[in-house]
């Protein structure tokens, strides 16, 4: 019984290894998504230029050997949303200010 158990410990183990690999692959397909242009002559331009870029920024650059993926993921992420949140407070103030400044005529 317990070589039964650990056969299993095992195999989640190997799936938890396989964890950061497949988020990183996950977010990738993402990003390359987002980016790809159906509409232009080379559809992957755009990534292929921010690719390009953060190699040149990681080859001039150290980085830790280790990156917390799933923490910086889920920190931008949470960053993106407060920064999307405060441009939709400011852009529906302006609107207000807009508006009212189109019914006093000003």
């Amino acid at each position: 019984m317990k070589e039964k158990i650990q056969s299993e410990y095992d195999k989640f183990e190997s799936i938890a290894r396989g964890l950061k690999h497949q988020l990183c692959t996950m977010a990738l397909t993402d990003v390359l998504a987002c980016l790809h242009d159906k509409e232009k002559e080379n559809p992957f331009e755009d990534f292929d230029k921010l690719v390009a870029d953060l190699k040149d920024f990681l080859n001039k650059n150290t980085m830790p050997d280790d990156i917390d993926l799933h923490g910086s993921l889920k920190n931008d992420i949470e960053s993106y949303e407060r920064i999307f949140d405060e441009c939709r407070l400011s852009m529906r103030t302006l609107s207000w200010v807009s508006n009212e400044m189109d019914e006093s005529g000003a």
